[in-house]
This record gives C-alpha cells, structure tokens and sequence, in this order.
C-alpha cells in the first residue's frame, strides 16, 4: 500500500469515528426529548362492537336451575338459580352470544355463575335499572382440561355493556376471567374476590362504567406472557376504585392510562407493568412498597413475595407520563423504573418513604423532565433527581433535618409570588421539584410552613440545595448527570 493510500485510509477512519462519537451524542441527547403514546404498539380488539346483533334470534329466558346455550343469539335472563350456572357453548369460529342480565341472581356451590366454554365472542349486557348478582362456591369441580377459575369465566372474547348494576362474587379464585380479550365499556360493577378480580390473558380494556374491586390479590390483571404484542392493559376512561391485596392494576406487557379516574385506595404495589403509559386522567395510589413499578418483581428493600420475580436493568422498561393527574404515596419507591422515567407533561405529586432504603422517584437509566411538574418527597438515602439532559429545570433539597408531616414546602419567586406548594403526607428530609415556573438565572426561596429556610439561584438545569445527611444500604444517589 502507498503512503498515500495509508494516509488516505487512516483519515477515512478517524473521520468515521467522528461521525460515530456525534451520533452518539445526539442519539444520548435525544433521549431526553422521546415521548410515547399510551397506545402505541397495542393492538384494540373492538371485535364485539363489529357484530350485527339484528341477525341473531332474540330468546326470552325465566331462570330456575342450569341452562346451556347452544346457538349463537340474544339472551333476556331474568330470575334466579340458587345452586347452578349458565353455560354458553356456540362454537370458537364465529360463535357469539349477548346475554342481556335483567334483574339475574345466579350462585353456584361448585363452579362459576357463567361458564363460557366456547365462543368468539360473548358480551354481557347489564339491563338499566336492575341489580344481578353472580357469586361461587369456595370449591370448584371437573371441569375436565378447562382451568376454569373464575365466576364468569369465558375461554373467547367478554365484554360488558349496559347501565345497570352487577355483583360479582368469588369465594373460589378470580371473579372475571377472560382467556383472550376482557373489555369493560359500561355498567355499574362491584366485584370481591378471593384471588385476582379482573383478569384477561391478553389484554384488559376499560372504556367506561364505574367498577369496584376488593381482591385479596390483583385487582386489574393480564397474564399473556408468549405475545409481546399482547397481555396489556388499557384504561381509556371510566370510574375504577381498587383495595387490592397485591398489585392494583399488572400488565404483563404495557399499561396504557389515557383516561378516566382510577382510585388505588391500598396495594403492594398500585401500578405495574414492563413498560407504563400515561396519557391523562386522575389517578391516586396508596401503596405498601412501589406506587408505580415498571418491569415488575420486588427491589431488594422490600419484602419480597413468594415466587417473585427479580428484574435488571432494560433501556426498554419506560416509564412515560405525558398528562394527567397523579398523587402517590407509598412505602416503597414513589416512581420506580429498570429503565427510564420521561415525564413530558402533566401533574404529579409523590409522598415517597421514609426510610433510606428506598426513594420517591427511583430509576436505572435516567429521569427526563421535559414538561408539567413534579414534586416528590422522601427520605434522601436513595433520593434521586432528575436528569441534566431534561428540558425543565429542577431543584433538590437536602433539607439538615427531618421535616414532620403535614409541613408544607413552598416556593417563592424574588418578588415573592408563590411557584409551587406541598404539604406533605408523613416525614421527610429530601425534597425534589421540577417545574416551567423555574427560570434560569433567577433566585428563589424555599419556605417551610411559611419560614424562610433557604434561597438558591437556578444556575443549572439540575440545582442543589444542600447535601444527604446519611447512607442508605447502598449508597447515596445524587441528581443524574448522564
């Protein structure tokens, strides 16, 4: 090789390495502008809203002990089966049945109230002004090769409509159980179970109604582990208040929030999936270790549940919240991502823990504020901030003392007009906020009950106050500067 051909070759790699370090960097940077849609990447099943219902014969149906529906159609129920179900059995291709509950009462000793054991598609109509009530037994027979576990169980699609009230009862396992896809698009539907309340192997959607759930595990549940492109959960709108004994809502795949108000009023964790989408609605979660938890399992602080599941470090574990408005308080972590937390607007509000084992807002890769605003208090062993790539600036206070609850931490601006406010839910000694109202160059004071405790001047994307008094078991985490 010439010389001139050497040298030729070594600028054409130098100059390739350039191009590779800015790429790089701009990839590195963008990170802080990504933003998800709740929906993306979920495929809505709207299969029972596809049906033309006016070609199916209407049947007038008193109950008094068990049916079993054989022919694709309209189903009026009214009465009562006090120790038997109603089987629908129409055939998985293109089998489908509407079973409008009219004032219904259905217990069954040793199996589920409904037994769907096979169809497309089966929708439950809940008759306006009527109160139907599905409860079973603590035991469940043969149901030959059907795991069948659930009040209403169905191996097809179920989806419910309709104005009026439903009970579900299971004294057994689960209460509604779907083995393809479970849709709520109305109906006033109260359900206690002994297990799971809720679950859908592919998917769960929630597109209206007003539903309750007390279960003594998950409240919401997908379970489809084979499919990436299923086992989600979408709440599109509606009313859902959740006492759950384990998780509040778990998606196996993707939690989408566009809509709607969802009430967690106590959990082990509130929300909780592989990757967590939050495009609006008001959402409230009381939890006794993570509040939103994406990639699942438990963190080494908490205490850990028979059979749970560790997860690592994934840059696909996002947490992305783009609207809406969210309060959590929990014990564990507030915010907790094996990944990364982008939030690019809205309101949210953490009341994180008070030991040092665990921090409001928790994350592997990175905390990007690129819009609305955050506060979140906790204890400063594991505080973590956000991310000097963000495009909001913020502020972390390491207060020199614990500060009780109900203290209220305030902002002011030089002229003294307050920019941001929290009284807190139990004790703290670390505090990290990020708001728009925040302007580079500017001083502001931070008030504690109305007492001046200290000023600072925004000099940074990422500005600190003060310093962590102590150690947590793995160490102090400052403000991310990736």
């Amino acid at each position: 090789m010439t010389e001139r051909k050497k040298e030729t070759t070594i600028f054409g790699v130098i100059i390739f390495a350039i191009i590779a370090l800015i790429a790089g960097f701009v990839i590195n940077k963008n990170l802080g502008k990504v933003t998800q849609s709740a929906t993306d990447g979920i495929d809505i099943d709207n299969g029972d809203t596809k049906i033309n219902w006016a070609k199916y014969q209407t049947f007038e149906i008193e109950l008094s002990e068990s049916i079993e529906i054989k022919e694709s159609g309209i189903y009026h129920l009214t009465g009562k089966i006090e120790d038997g179900m109603v089987t629908v059995d129409v055939g998985d291709e293109n089998g489908v049945a509407k079973l409008l509950l009219n004032g219904v009462e259905i217990n069954n000793n040793s199996g589920p109230a409904i037994y769907i054991k096979s169809a497309d598609d089966v929708v439950i109509e809940i008759a306006s002004e009527t109160k139907n009530i599905l409860v079973s037994g603590e035991t469940f027979g043969d149901f030959g090769s059907d795991n069948v576990d659930g009040t209403i169980y169905s191996k097809g699609d179920l989806s419910f409509s309709g104005s009026g009230k439903l009970y579900v009862e299971s004294n057994y396992q689960d209460a509604i159980v779907s083995k393809d896809d479970l849709v709520i698009r109305a109906g006033e539907i109260e359900i206690k179970a002994a297990d799971d309340a809720i679950r859908g192997k592919d998917s769960v959607q929630i597109a209206g109604g007003k539903i309750k759930i007390t279960s003594a595990q998950d409240g919401i549940k997908s379970t489809n582990e084979d499919d990436k492109t299923k086992g989600f959960v979408l709440i599109e709108d509606g009313e859902i208040e959740i006492s759950a004994g384990d998780d509040g809502i778990h998606a196996t795949t993707s939690l989408a929030i566009t809509g709607g108000k969802i009430d967690i009023l106590t959990s082990y964790e509130g929300l909780e999936g592989a990757k967590v989408t939050i495009d609006g609605g008001e959402i409230n979660i009381l939890a006794l270790d993570d509040g939103i938890n994406v990639a699942g399992g438990n963190d080494s602080s908490a205490v850990v549940r028979p059979g749970a599941q560790e997860f690592s470090s994934d840059v696909s574990y996002v947490l992305t919240i783009n609207d809406g408005k969210i309060y959590v308080n929990a014990t564990g972590d507030g915010l907790d991502s094996n990944g990364y937390i982008y939030i690019n607007g809205g309101e949210v509000v953490v009341d994180g823990p008070i030991n040092s084992a665990n921090g409001a807002l928790d994350s592997e890769n990175g905390i990007i504020l690129n819009g609305g605003s955050v506060v979140a208090v906790g204890a400063s062993g594991m505080a973590e901030g956000f991310d000097s790539t963000s495009a909001v600036n913020s502020v972390s206070i390491y207060f020199t003392s614990s500060q009780t609850k109900g203290t209220k931490v305030s902002l002011i601006d030089d002229s003294g007009a307050e920019i941001f406010s929290h009284t807190s839910a139990k004790a703290f000694n670390h505090a990290v906020i990020g708001t728009e109202k925040l302007e580079t160059g500017k001083t502001y004071k931070i008030l504690l009950n109305g007492e001046e405790y200290e000023s600072f001047v925004v000099e940074n994307t990422v500005t600190t106050v003060g310093r962590a008094s102590g150690m947590g078991p793995q160490g102090t985490r400052q403000p991310a500067n990736r």
